[in-house]
């Protein structure tokens, strides 16, 4: 499940010995106070049906304070078609199909007075988890996905009922362009890796040649689940007083994160990273240039960095060159000391389990090499760190036993503190299909508290998009071809050939 409390690899550097008493004094009340709550004698009832976790539960009872005024949490998975498909083959290939499995086929509703959730199972008719809606151009398509972003499942005016928390959106193309197939999907139901795993698993069956597409394994890197394992493996080896002061270390860490000081008021994050920011209800798509997957890994193979050290450099270049571009005095006089931190999803080797880490984004060098070393060295550290472990483990087994109100409120505190959240994640390289239409291209888009970036790679091709308020990143698009140029000097600074069609888009 998406871990709704961020940790951060930056703060709490110093002063060891003082935060080493602090983390040992907080755990022993923490420690106490979970005993207390767990060794309670109120007797335990027969469970009728299947219990979410802590994080899934919290989600589906909202995440954010009320005064927030955020929006549901719902991804929108959207797949790119040249038609889209029939009612019938929606129903019989891609809802039925979801319905078989419990996750997809239950109704999450409020437990007991302790707020736990359980799911019934009810009579679900297939026709009411999809709805059709046209549209003329590509450019309204995306526009309503934006519209989208503030309705709840179901839309507005059709009230949903008693059905599971997501839905099949068909927009329509009457016009010019691709028509879309999008999953509606309350993150209640899991991440975006766990979501993909279980789409391509119950929906994808078949790539256009026929070819089976029935596991996760079939499109998640073959290295990507050992080598988020053997962090852990690694750990192991450290000598157990080190190991108990990380793992301290790493708790008051996540505990903490909610106070930490808020990013520097740039150009691009003033709007988002201010004390009792509300939503304001509007977001703009900016869809980057769809890249070349051979030609990050080339660029990832000659740097010797990995693939999401070349998207977040590319990204935080785009950050700075729109910070320049409006002239941000923040950025004059900070320099390479500016805070700009992004919340990254970081893959657990479990199957559907990832948790958000935090990471200084750099935005204030002007040099792409410097900055690309220092986002590639950040992030090694991170993963050799226990820190996404403590994290999942503090969010299900510490905070569950802290008031509903003070969680929603730490949430809020610390995503208000950050510029963005990016999640990255891995789609099938091969072409498949989903309700007999072969799907052209993927993106994922997702509207969060602050400005969030989606990436997505499939057939070859990584898509990116960043979902802004208008409002506060004024001429927001501008983003697109900075992303574009940064990838572009990157690559010719390691000397890295680039293909034909990268070179012909305009910037």
């Amino acid at each position: 499940m998406m871990n709704i409390t961020a940790t951060t690899a930056s703060f709490l550097s110093d002063n060891t010995e003082t935060w080493g008493a602090v983390a040992c004094a907080t755990t022993v009340v923490v420690g106490t106070w979970i005993w207390f709550r767990s060794s309670s004698s109120t007797p335990k009832r027969q469970r009728l049906c299947r219990n979410l976790s802590f994080t899934s539960a919290f989600m589906n009872m909202g995440t954010y304070p009320s005064q927030a005024k955020a929006p549901e949490d719902i991804l929108h998975v959207c797949m790119y078609m040249e038609s889209c498909p029939t009612d019938e083959d929606m129903v019989e290939t891609a809802i039925q199909p979801m319905l078989v499995h419990d996750r997809f086929s239950m109704i999450p509703t409020r437990g007991d007075k302790t707020g736990t959730l359980r799911m019934p199972f009810p009579p679900l008719v297939p026709q009411k988890m999809m709805r059709r809606i046209q549209v003329t151009c590509t450019n309204h398509l995306h526009d309503t996905i934006t519209e989208l972003f503030q309705q709840p499942l179901g839309g507005d005016n059709n009230p949903r009922g008693d059905l599971p928390l997501w839905e099949f959106v068909l927009l329509e193309n009457t016009g010019p362009g691709d028509s879309a197939c999008i999953w509606r999907v309350h993150h209640t139901l899991g991440d975006g890796l766990s979501l993909a795993a279980l789409m391509m698993r119950h929906v994808v069956k078949s790539s256009p040649d026929g070819a089976p597409m029935s596991s996760v394994a079939t499109f998640l890197p073959p290295t990507m689940m050992s080598q988020k394992s053997s962090s852990l493996k690694e750990h192991a080896t450290i000598p157990w007083t080190t190991r108990l002061w990380q793992l301290l270390d790493c708790a008051l860490q996540v505990l903490l994160l909610p106070s930490t000081p808020f990013d520097d008021p740039t150009a691009f994050s003033k709007g988002f990273c201010q004390p009792n920011n509300i939503h304001s209800g509007k977001r703009e798509i900016v869809l980057f240039p769809t890249v070349p997957l051979k030609l990050i890994q080339s660029i990832k193979n000659t740097a010797r960095v990995s693939v999401n050290d070349v998207i977040v450099t590319c990204l935080s270049q785009a950050i700075h060159d729109y910070c320049q571009e409006q002239n941000c005095p923040v950025l004059k006089q900070k320099g390479p000391n500016l805070q700009c931190r992004v919340l990254v999803a970081s893959a657990l080797p479990r199957d559907v389990e990832n948790a958000n880490t935090e990471e200084l984004l750099a935005v204030g060098y002007n040099n792409i090499s410097e900055r690309l070393q220092h986002i590639h060295n950040t992030f090694r550290r991170l993963k050799k760190s226990p820190l996404a472990h403590v994290g999942i483990w503090v969010q299900n087994h510490v905070l569950k036993y802290v008031p509903l109100a003070v969680n929603r409120k730490g949430v809020y505190d610390s995503m208000i503190r950050h510029s963005l959240v990016l999640s990255n994640v891995p789609g099938p390289q091969q072409p498949v299909m989903v309700a007999n239409r072969e799907i052209k291209s993927a993106r994922v888009f997702y509207s969060g508290m602050n400005a969030h970036v989606m990436v997505m790679s499939y057939r070859g091709q990584v898509q990116a998009n960043l979902t802004v308020d208008p409002q506060h990143v004024p001429n927001s698009q501008t983003l697109a071809k900075h992303y574009h140029q940064a990838i572009l000097t990157l690559a010719r600074r390691l000397d890295v050939a680039i293909p034909a069609e990268m070179e012909k888009i305009p910037l």
